[in-house]
């Protein structure tokens, strides 16, 4: 990527340019795709209840969140929250070592 110290947002739209300018994706547009296509197959898979795993960067995978009791901030009365399943992201330790230097 830039060796700009300005810190930004990193956008689908960022990323397809970076997909173009790397000629892995002709133009933008079908960077955009490309980048659609890939979270459709990683949510997939995790609708699935597999896990995704990209070397290098981290692991996604679906826990089980237990059905909880927890207050109203506001009124403080008690509100049951459902059991649900959430996404958990693991990064790995090669990004973690990128991010600490």
């Amino acid at each position: 990527m830039s060796e700009s110290t300005e810190k930004t947002t990193v956008t689908r739209d960022h990323l397809a340019g970076v997909l173009t300018r790397y000629n892995v994706a002709k133009t933008k547009a079908i960077g955009s795709r490309v980048l659609d296509l890939v979270i459709e197959v990683i949510g997939a898979a995790l609708r699935d209840g597999n896990a995704v795993h990209l070397k290098g960067f981290g692991r996604f995978s679906v826990v089980e969140v237990p059905a909880q009791m927890r207050r109203n901030p506001k009124t403080g009365a008690p509100v049951a929250v459902p059991a649900r399943q959430q996404v958990k992201f693991k990064p790995s330790a090669y990004l973690l070592k990128g991010v600490a230097k």
